[in-house]
Formats: structure tokens, sequence, C-alpha cells
């Protein structure tokens, strides 16, 4: 909601986007949904890696107690509670309602950055494997002149084409404005 406000240009990509879509010719629409497919496969691994980190982290460090307050048992020394993160703070956290607080914090705050995380590269990567698309779908346009230069006059069939090519060129420049903004500030 905030990217709508600050970049219109955000907009103006999903309505592209809408726009390509209603396409009806068999070809280009065969090439991309195969290109969505493997968009989605690779969203789901994305998704998958990033809770599977999240998870493996959260396994890692619940070991880490159930080993410390067994070791605390069999020594009788002072129990190591770990947290979910290495942390310094300027205040007791070992104490019972501190350290739970902290932890739970900690576990829910990792699941929201993975998530944004998540939806910034999938929002990337959409965006890029749609460009790829339409530049796969130009260039069946353009293999289509071939057969169709006998039946019309070659501008006439050439004019759609370059529109669509400065249309794609004025995508990737919205495309590379925002990335560029956001990654590098």
């Amino acid at each position: 909601m905030i990217c709508k406000f600050q970049f219109p240009e955000i907009r103006k990509l999903f309505d592209r986007m809408a726009q390509h879509w209603t396409v009806e010719e068999e070809p280009k629409r065969n090439v991309m949904l195969k290109n969505l497919r493997l968009v989605k496969l690779l969203l789901n691994v994305s998704y998958g890696s990033v809770v599977g980190a999240v998870m493996m982290h959260l396994v890692w460090r619940l070991f880490l107690i159930s080993f410390s307050e067994s070791y605390k048992i069999e020594n009788g020394s002072s129990i190591m509670r770990p947290q979910f993160f290495v942390t310094k703070f300027y205040f007791e956290t070992k104490s019972s309602p501190a350290f739970e607080i902290i932890w739970v914090c900690q576990f829910i705050g990792t699941i929201f950055t993975g998530t944004a995380f998540g939806v910034y590269e999938g929002f990337f990567m959409i965006v890029v494997f749609h460009l790829s698309t339409q530049l796969k779908v130009l260039t069946l346009d353009i293999r289509d002149l071939n057969d169709l230069e006998k039946q019309q006059n070659f501008s006439q069939l050439l004019k759609p084409i370059v529109c669509r090519h400065l249309q794609l060129k004025r995508y990737v420049l919205t495309k590379y404005k925002f990335f560029h903004f956001e990654k590098l500030g």
C-alpha cells in the first residue's frame, strides 16, 4: 500500500501485466502459461527455503534450550538460556517471564522478516519472468512476420510489433527505476 502511493509506476507495472494477459492466440498463451508454471515453482521453492530456514533455526534453538536444561539438572550449575538470536540487552533476560517474551517476539519478528523478504523477492521474480515471457511473445510475433508478409503491407505488420517493443522498453525502465531505487536507495 505504501509503495502504491510512493511509486505510481508500480500500478502501471500491474496494469501492463494485466493487459499482457489478455492475449488470445494459442502459441503466445502457451508460452505465458509455461513461464507462469516456472514462476510458481520458483516462488514455492523460495517460500519453502525461507520457512525451512526459520524452522531449522527454531529446532536448533529448542535443542539448545533442552540441552541446557538437562545440563543444569545433571551438574546443578546455573542454566544457560539461549535467546532465539544472540543479542545483548541492558537488562536481565534469563529470568522466566522476560526470557519467554523476548524469545517469542524474536521468533515472530523472524517470521515477519522472512515473509517480507519472500514477498519482495517474489515480486521481483514475477516482474523479471513476466518481462522474459513478453520478449518471447515478441519473438513469436517477429517470426510470424515472415508468414504474414505476403498478405499485407510490411510496414502495417511491423507497426504493432514496434509499438509492443517500445511498450516493453518502458516496462523495463519502470522496473529498473523501482528496483534500482529500492536496492540502492
